[in-house]
């Protein structure tokens, strides 16, 4: 953080942590959600279509690290200042 804080403003930034609001990404949220995309979707990324077709491996945890990654998007609610 120290180096985070040389180009940002610590006083007018918050930083959340993300233990904060995971804990209540359960089973009965995380199913849902997954059911709202399809391999398909994925294997149009073309870093994941290329391996696929090679054969090569494509981890279920590469599949749902976008997903989470939207999910702390959701959770974060980002403000922006138009006075930066």
């Amino acid at each position: 953080m120290q180096q985070f804080f040389k180009v940002v403003d610590k006083g007018r930034t918050q930083v959340p942590l993300q233990c904060d609001w995971f804990g209540k990404f359960q089973s009965q949220r995380r199913y849902p959600a997954t059911s709202k995309f399809t391999v398909a979707q994925f294997l149009a990324r073309e870093d994941f279509r290329k391996r696929y077709d090679a054969g090569r491996r494509v981890a279920i945890t590469e599949l749902l690290y976008p997903l989470l990654q939207a999910y702390d998007s959701l959770e974060i609610e980002p403000t922006w200042s138009s006075g930066a």
